[in-house]
């Protein structure tokens, strides 16, 4: 209750008002009294603020606690904070609330006023630019209908209806094909196994691409999704300047989940293409969150109701800027999207990079500050923890308690419990380098020389990614 109520807007604020003031949701009075008391409290909710101490002091008006009463009116509460976002959620989907009409009137013989809801909504299709899933979804259910009335009203069999309906369920299935398609590249999962699977996709791409400008100028999320997936699977230019081209003028047009899969999909580009042309991409990856934040899509008003940045994209993006020593840049990105990330873990999320800032600037003091207060909620932050804090210890010359690092993580990985495959394969390379590094250092001279060249050549033939490479690589020419 107290993260949703936190990131009410304003406005929704005065919307839940109106929506506890109606007797038709809202019969308790206490329940507005509540919110009143919980308004005062907004964006700052705390426990304490709402334990029933408080509640019944400030809400009952009583000193002596009522543990059950206090307890009532807090489980309502939240109910009534449910139903309210889903009556909101509602009120957004015209099309699917329109066709709940229709089918009401159906069941009350109220079919006199059918045509012209009919209409209304045909209309709102014609018009309507963002032809998502909910847009396919609903006009196939509105045909289906249709036909179906037609049949039983009428014994009228219409056949436009019916070819309307299944183009409609083909472009649902191809969006739907491509969202799990791109998932599965952007995840590595191998579908070799599926070799009709890969057929069917190979098919529908060759059939887009011959039909490009139809797709572009009638379905246009469709071709948005057909870009997504040629960019991730080629990795070819000519499809990152066709998604700058033909939305990213209009992007403001369609839905906050279009420009969220705008952004990952060039994100997700200019990241595996940062070791090409210099630093281009990299600073095409960073102009990204500039432009993002110009149109206000991670940070609204100091909050957002549904964050959409997850930790590693968070955390990646940091260390892009490190790497282009661009921590002015890097530590306004910190501040201003620690709002976008995932409540569960954005405070660590957010003390792991402040961390990372002040190492990046050689004030390690300040570094261990801030990284003593991450508390480990997820193996992640651990991890990362750890190979910043071994970083650290090299700098000062600890190289004792750099191996005690190694060796724990390395029963972290023995355990390979709550691993990813990813946070697996980054552990294998600490693992692997950190060791060999220590073992440079501390040659003798008639040996570093050569320990030195052997590891910038294991890390020159390096082709997957590894955590803080250019650190290894800077560490070798200082000794």
């Amino acid at each position: 209750m107290l993260t949703i109520l936190n990131k009410f807007s304003v406005k929704e604020l005065i919307d839940f008002e109106k929506f506890l003031s109606s007797p038709f949701f809202s019969k308790n009075r206490k329940a507005l009294d509540m919110f009143y008391y919980l308004k005062k409290g907004i964006p700052n909710l705390t426990i304490e603020y709402i334990s029933n101490k408080n509640i019944s002091i400030n809400v009952f008006h009583e000193k002596r606690v009522n543990e059950p009463k206090v307890r009532k009116l807090k489980s309502r509460m939240y109910n009534l904070i449910i139903e309210f976002r889903l009556q909101q959620s509602l009120r957004k989907n015209y099309a699917a609330n329109k066709l709940i009409i229709i089918r009401d009137l159906e069941d009350t013989d109220l079919d006199r006023f059918l045509p012209k809801v009919y209409s209304e909504l045909q209309k709102y299709f014609d018009k309507n630019k963002l032809k998502n899933n909910d847009h396919y979804n609903t006009l196939i259910d509105l045909k289906r209908n249709k036909y179906l009335r037609n049949v039983k009203k009428e014994m009228k069999v219409d056949g436009n209806l019916i070819r309307s309906g299944y183009r409609n369920v083909d472009h649902l299935y191809l969006i739907r094909k491509f969202e799990i398609y791109y998932d599965s590249l952007t995840l590595n999962t191998d579908l070799s196994d599926s070799p009709d699977e890969l057929i069917s996709i190979k098919s529908v791409l060759d059939h887009i691409s011959s039909r490009r400008d139809h797709y572009k100028k009638n379905h246009p999320i469709l071709y948005f999704k057909y870009l997504g997936v040629m960019l991730k699977s080629t990795m070819d230019d000519q499809y990152e300047q066709e998604l700058l081209t033909c939305f990213k003028k209009d992007i403001m047009k369609y839905d906050e989940d279009f420009s969220f899969s705008y952004y990952s999909f060039l994100e997700n580009f200019y990241y595996k293409k940062t070791g090409e042309r210099g630093d281009y991409y990299k600073r095409k990856l960073i102009g990204i969150f500039d432009d993002i934040y110009v149109k206000g899509l991670y940070v609204k008003s100091g909050s957002i109701r549904y964050p959409k940045m997850l930790s590693r994209n968070y955390l990646r993006v940091v260390q892009m800027a490190f790497s282009l020593k661009e921590f002015e840049w890097a530590e306004k990105f910190i501040h201003r999207s620690k709002s976008a990330l995932y409540p569960v873990n954005a405070d660590d999320i957010y003390k792991l990079s402040l961390a990372r800032l002040h190492f990046e600037k050689k004030d390690y003091k300040n570094s261990l500050i801030y990284l003593d207060k991450v508390v480990y909620n997820d193996t992640y932050c651990l991890i990362n923890s750890k190979f910043l804090l071994a970083r650290i210890f090299f700098e000062d010359g600890k190289y004792s308690s750099v191996e005690s690092i190694v060796k724990s993580l390395q029963k972290q990985l023995s355990r390979k419990k709550d691993l990813s495959r990813f946070d697996s394969a980054h552990l294998n390379k600490f693992i692997y380098y950190m060791p060999r590094l220590l073992k440079v250092i501390r040659a003798d001279d008639r040996n570093k020389g050569y320990l030195a060249s052997v590891l910038r050549k294991k890390l020159d033939g390096e082709k997957e990614h590894i955590a803080f490479k250019n650190w290894y690589y800077e560490k070798i020419v200082d000794n």
